[in-house]
């Protein structure tokens, strides 16, 4: 739609990034929470460090940080003067604060960071206070507020809260931007919300918000001159709720009628890698997915596949499942695709018999 330059506020991000920056490659420090150990180098994969934090201090301007899978239990805290920090997490990286307090703290500007599933028991989940930020592919879970973007410049990508509690997308600054970013809220929440008169000329494109009965995207007053753009809400939403000026809306989508799928799968006692579910369709759609696993015995795997062509699956999610940990259910909210898809398990011994996994799947078609 003409006015609408989201090509041009990534150039402009990128291009700040580069100017602060440069692109001569930085130093790759590894941090692995199985076999790092913080009196090591973190330079090789064979000698990371155990914790994040510590690579954060090993590391300088423009250096990149390789998150191994695992779990990773700290306040994690980029402080000023890491300009042009780069974090790269595998899948399976996941980060908590038992503490508790906020999981990802960044004070540094020009930071790029990938991937990674952050859980927080009802704190904030990732703060940005610094300018040009880049957030990509990263998952949140049980929030008070998902992302809380206290700063302008910003670009988030792909970027998922489930469970929010008050905000998935906390705005107070101007001229970001966030395209395919969904926020699953708990009751009373909001979704996107431009919650300060700073919150102005941000752009939202291909946005979606589920169950936040506060309102999907709300505006204060003075929060001015922002654009939706082609973003949806389910009917289960509030608002939107605009008190600012001059905001444009093209338009705000509602959803079609979900289809629910449920059962138990009964995990056969033949080991090997097993669909739970399978969905052949290809029409455009988010899908919500739980996988009761409490009567497992034996630690496993959970994939989720998603076709790349006629023939041929590859995965999309991978999450080892630990009979001894305290989450018994894999649980994915608003995946988009319009792809084939199915979910897995493998065992990873001998369950000795077989097992009843029951699950349940929410598709809601997507209008165009």
């Amino acid at each position: 739609m003409p006015g609408i330059d989201d090509i041009g506020r990534i150039r402009e991000i990128v291009d700040a990034i580069r100017s602060n920056v440069g692109t001569k490659p930085g130093t790759t420090y590894y941090v692995n929470a199985t076999t790092g150990n913080n009196n090591y180098d973190g330079l090789s994969r064979d000698h990371p460090v155990f914790s994040i934090n510590t690579a954060i201090g090993l590391a300088g301007h423009g250096d990149i940080i390789h998150i191994a899978r695992g779990t990773y239990d700290e306040a994690v805290s980029i402080p000023a003067g890491k300009i042009g920090l780069q974090i790269i997490c595998e899948p399976g990286a996941y980060l908590v604060n038992t503490t508790p307090g906020t999981v990802v703290a960044i004070a540094s500007a020009c930071v790029y960071w990938e991937g990674g599933i952050i859980e927080t028991n009802g704190q904030i989940a990732m703060q940005v206070n610094d300018q040009w930020f880049i957030g990509k592919d990263i998952w949140v879970y049980n929030s008070s507020v998902g992302f809380d973007m206290t700063n302008p410049h910003w670009l988030l990508i792909n970027c998922h809260t489930n469970e929010t509690a008050t905000a998935g997308f906390n705005i107070t600054e101007d001229s970001g931007l966030a395209i395919d970013c969904v926020c699953h809220g708990a009751a009373a929440s909001r979704g996107f919300y431009l919650s300060h008169t700073n919150a102005h000329n941000n752009i939202f494109k291909r946005c979606t918000t589920l169950g936040c009965t506060a309102a999907g995207y709300e505006c204060v007053a003075g929060a001015d001159e922002n654009i939706f753009d082609h973003c949806s809400q389910s009917v289960l939403c509030a608002g939107p709720t605009d008190a600012g000026a001059n905001n444009t809306w093209v338009p705000v989508d509602g959803l079609l009628a979900p289809a629910e799928a449920a059962g138990p799968f009964s995990y056969l006692d033949a080991g090997a890698e097993q669909t739970v579910y399978e969905d052949a369709t290809t029409v455009m759609r988010r899908i919500s997915l739980d996988l009761d696993l409490n009567a497992m015995t034996q630690n496993g795997t959970v994939r989720l596949y998603r076709k790349t062509d006629a023939a041929n699956y590859r995965i999309w999610i991978e999450e080892p499942y630990n009979v001894g940990g305290a989450e018994k259910v894999f649980s994915r909210d608003n995946i988009v695709t319009n792809q084939h898809f199915k979910v897995t398990y493998e065992e990873a011994a001998d369950e000795g018999a077989a097992r009843s996994i029951p699950y349940n799947v929410i598709t809601e078609p997507m209008e165009v």
